[in-house]
């Protein structure tokens, strides 16, 4: 443990410091608590040169990256200021974080002037240090500065001072308007281990947009559509990795629809004539503001029909950003014209965009849809920890009545060692009447080929037993006697491959019915995942 992860010393002087924990003792024991009497001194300006150095140097392993990193982000000492700088502007951009984490008015003024530099890297770093600075507004403006928040000491963001508004606006337009197109096709990546601060796949644009959306206001807009219009502009690499999370979106992306939000929920409205009429407006970056005007339910719908033809273009869009906020913005119930494209985001490349068919789709209200929704949960492979494009896809599949062709789709998966725990868990809270689940299901996950396909082929006859049941989206009793041991693999053991834990505090299917013979009725309460 390191004192400072707990108090911050911003005088010097002498301290009692105590340390206990009531880990392991009961409620009124008394808990041993080791106590320290602690001289603080403040740093010489040769100690404070030198740990700076230290510090701010390239980090060749996580544990010495993490290690500095922790450290630069809790100094506190003014006596840091200058050494840091110099250690910036040597070309240790890390040595920023360490600026940002200094109380008062010279820290910040400090990293609005490396925020102007020449220097791409010290740019970079500057402006995301700006953004730890930044106090965080109540009504939330910036998630992207709601983040960064978290650690931070209030003591820091309580010292900014509005009078810096101006030239930190100024600077965000200026890196806003001026920002290189982007080269090669945008990509969600994760940082390299030794990237602390996750410089490597951040830039000067999302910090400028970051601090659009919590200090700015439409005399950005222009900037910010300059910026958008480029991000929109760049090659984009669709989603197709299932181990991570299929929404998201590459830099600057995310930091931009921020700003674009933010600005909304100041009052920023604007009606569809203004896409052509309004030059910083027109080009893709103004049509994705209506479009996620559109989706936002504070905000009412224009008058006309125009809009609807604005969704309905965006639907057939080449862009999977501008794809995913036009079937957000499609109006519910709506019409049967607009099947085929909705249809059509369903087999996309993208998995992002199919999460968000899967989602328009279940809100439409049409039966139709249940077929290609069955078909998205047969063809994407992914593990079942990270549920990001099945689950969607048979949410909306079960909201439009669900039915025999989703769960002989999920019957099928359990032949895919991958699949199974989650085909399980689709299947029996689907199928059978069990009660509510609150903490999910549990279970030892494990069949061979052979048991699989035996589950596969059992799974098959009870739907195809409960066809009319199933169709009228009703679920099996779970007390009849076609819910056998086979279906949760309890036949192969002592305990299901799959136990759900129910809100009642108890457990099904008991690990005991192993002991019983196969298609005993009623087997005991219900499943969870």
């Amino acid at each position: 443990m390191v004192l400072s992860d707990f108090v911050d010393i911003l005088t010097p002087g002498t301290y009692v410091v105590s340390a206990g924990s009531k880990l392991g003792w009961q409620n009124g024991d008394p808990y041993p608590v080791a106590t320290a009497k602690i001289d603080f001194h403040p740093p010489t300006a040769e100690d404070a040169a030198a740990r700076a150095h230290q510090l701010s140097a390239k980090p060749d392993t996580w544990e010495k990256a993490s290690q500095n990193g922790r450290v630069l982000e809790r100094l506190r000492d003014p006596q840091y200021l200058a050494p840091l700088r110099k250690e910036v502007e040597a070309g240790h951009p890390d040595a920023c974080f360490g600026i940002a984490s200094i109380p008062g008015v010279e820290a910040t003024e400090i990293l609005l002037q490396l925020a102007d530099s020449p220097d791409a890297q010290t740019e970079r770093a500057a402006m995301a240090a700006l953004l730890r600075r930044l106090p965080v507004t109540k009504d939330g403006r910036s998630l992207h500065l709601a983040m960064l928040a978290l650690g931070q000491p209030e003591i820091v963001r309580q010292s900014w001072p509005e009078k810096l508004d101006a030239p930190l606006l100024a600077l965000a337009e200026k890196i806003l308007r001026n920002a290189p197109q982007a080269h090669g096709s945008l990509k969600v990546q994760d940082p390299p281990p030794t990237d602390y601060f996750h410089l490597s796949f951040t830039s000067a644009v999302s910090a400028a947009a970051a601090i659009v959306a919590n200090r700015g206001g439409v005399a950005q807009m222009p900037a910010l559509m300059a910026a958008t219009n480029r991000a929109l502009a760049a090659p984009f690499e669709p989603r197709t990795d299932v181990h991570g999370p299929v929404n998201n979106l590459p830099d600057p992306l995310p930091a931009l629809l921020d700003a674009i939000d933010g600005l909304r929920q100041r009052g920023w409205i604007i009606k569809p004539r203004e896409l052509t009429s309004n030059l910083p407006l027109e080009g893709k970056a103004g049509a994705l503001v209506f479009l996620r005007q559109l989706a936002d339910p504070q905000v009412p719908k224009p008058e006309g029909e125009d809009w609807k033809q604005i969704v309905a273009r965006y639907l057939r869009d080449d862009s999977p950003v501008m794809k995913v906020n036009a079937l957000q913005a499609i109006p519910h119930p709506f019409p049967a014209d607009w099947e085929g494209s909705v249809t059509a985001a369903l087999k996309d490349p993208d998995l992002g965009v199919v999460v968000a068919a899967c989602q328009a789709a279940g809100a439409s209200g049409h039966q139709s849809f249940v077929r290609s929704l069955a078909n998205v949960v047969a063809s994407v492979h992914e593990p079942a920890i990270i549920p990001g494009v099945r689950d969607p896809a048979t949410k909306a599949a079960v909201q439009l009545g669900g039915g025999t062709v989703l769960w002989e789709a999920w019957a099928d998966r359990l032949a895919d060692e991958d699949s199974l725990f989650d085909a399980l868990y689709q299947l029996c809270q689907g199928t059978i009447d069990l009660p509510p689940e609150t903490s999910g299901g549990t279970g030892n996950g494990s069949a061979d080929r052979a048991q699989r396909f035996q589950m596969r082929d059992a799974w098959r006859e009870f739907i195809q037993k409960h066809r009319d049941l199933l169709d009228h989206g009703q679920r099996v009793p779970r007390n009849d006697s076609s819910i056998t041991p086979i279906l949760t693999g309890l036949s192969f053991g002592d305990s299901p491959i799959i136990t759900m834990h129910l809100h009642d505090g108890t457990d099904w299917p008991k690990p005991d019915i192993s002991k019983t013979a196969p298609g005993v009725p009623g087997l005991p309460n219900a499943p969870s995942r």
